[in-house]
């Protein structure tokens, strides 16, 4: 009886420390999607171990994001490879200035809200990193946020 409960503490002992292991995981969606479709990733995740509450999620305007996407595009020079020319529309100076205060605004509250989400995930797991996944322009948001500060960026494994 006594080698059963040695057995027994052994695999609390081992499954403990394999979950120390984990880091917590932020899916981030793309384009017109949403924090559900991880749903079935967080159950998979799960039925191989993965601590549930280590899988996060994160939700953002995906319209207002991809104006982001968009005027980035723009002012970079890239937009032209796309047929955009938005200089035959509007002057991209006059543009800049409309845009600037409300695309400024959209990104310090989206990251904003992430940091929190991000913390969270940290304090619960005990961990000192994150992992993020990110769907098509979920990738974009996310390049843009860890390269947005050094704090950020030593968040993210």
């Amino acid at each position: 009886m006594r080698g059963l409960a040695v057995l027994v503490l052994l695999v609390f002992a081992v499954q403990v420390a394999a979950a120390e292991d984990f880091r917590p995981v932020v899916f981030v969606h793309g384009l017109a999607g949403s924090a559900g479709q991880f749903e079935s990733q967080g159950m998979r995740f799960a039925a191989n171990g993965y601590p549930a509450e280590y899988v996060k999620t994160f939700e953002y305007d995906t319209i207002s994001w991809a104006l982001v996407v968009e005027t980035d595009m723009l002012f970079s020079g890239l937009g032209s490879e796309f047929g955009l020319n938005i200089s035959q529309i509007i002057d991209p100076e006059t543009l800049d200035k409309i845009l600037s205060k409300s695309r400024e605004r959209l990104i310090d509250e989206t990251f904003s809200r992430l940091d929190r989400v991000i913390d969270e995930a940290l304090a619960e797991s005990g961990a000192d990193k994150v992992d993020l996944v990110g769907h098509s322009m979920g990738t974009f948001f996310l390049v843009r946020y860890v390269n947005s500060s050094p704090e950020r960026a030593a968040k993210v494994a």
